[in-house]
């Protein structure tokens, strides 16, 4: 049995992953854009105690290293 709900989600996502090349980032920056342009108000949780912010986090991120088939890369 096909599982109509899925499919048509699925469909969704393609379509937004397409839109902005398959770059998380880029769909996540639309998102955010959207809620601020709209009527709806969003409430957030405060940070908890020792949680860095986001851009910190994508700092350490950044330099983390993968190593792949023996090679090492920088994400």
């Amino acid at each position: 049995m096909k599982d109509t709900v899925a499919e048509q989600v699925r469909a969704v996502r393609r379509k937004l992953s397409a839109r902005f090349d398959f770059d998380v980032r880029r769909i996540c920056d639309d998102v955010m854009q959207r809620q601020r342009a709209g009527a709806k108000e969003y409430v957030t949780q405060p940070k908890a105690e020792g949680e860095q912010s986001r851009s910190a986090t994508d700092a350490s991120a950044s330099e983390q290293r993968l190593a792949v088939d023996g090679a090492t890369h920088r994400r």
